[in-house]
């Protein structure tokens, strides 16, 4: 009789405290690392207002946090959080109601105020005049992790765990 193997899975829970020390720069994410720790700057008509796409588990949710605590920004979700801050994150925009987004959007140009969106790249958006503006503004993809990153990420992991790799 074969002996079948078992393979053994590492629980590797995130315990990040989201500080830019800790997140990993490669060439796959350099043009959105670089777009939220300088002067955030789009284009016109919209020149504070920018998009970060990538999709799940790119790492757009440390990026907002990270920009959050480098500009003094307000990760905000909904009109009402719209106060308190010259620069504006939302995070998981395709999940915010598009009406409420769109509000969002136009405060911030008439508040001359800094928003920075983050979505996934399949984001489609139903309501046309949400649609226009955001496809009116300055756009950063975040590419597939290169092997570098994936590399560091793992070593990381391990070494956060102290798990030596032979």
């Amino acid at each position: 009789m074969e002996e079948i193997k078992t393979q053994k899975v590492l629980k590797l829970e995130s315990h990040d405290n989201y500080e830019s020390e800790d997140y990993y720069v490669s060439n796959s994410n350099l043009e959105a690392y670089n777009a939220i720790t300088q002067e955030i700057i789009g284009v016109m008509p919209y020149k504070d207002i920018i998009l970060i796409q990538g999709k799940k588990s790119s790492g757009k949710s440390f990026l907002a946090k990270i920009l959050s605590r480098i500009h003094n920004g307000k990760i905000i979700s909904k009109l009402e959080d719209f106060f308190g801050s010259s620069v504006f994150i939302v995070d998981n925009a395709e999940k915010i109601p598009e009406i409420d987004l769109f509000h969002i959007f136009n405060k911030s140009v008439d508040n001359n105020k800094k928003l920075v969106l983050f979505a996934n790249p399949k984001w489609k958006i139903k309501l046309k005049d949400l649609e226009s503006r955001i496809n009116s503004i300055k756009t950063i993809h975040i590419k597939e992790p290169d092997d570098y990153l994936l590399e560091v990420i793992i070593s990381k992991e391990f070494s956060k765990r102290s798990i030596e790799v032979s």
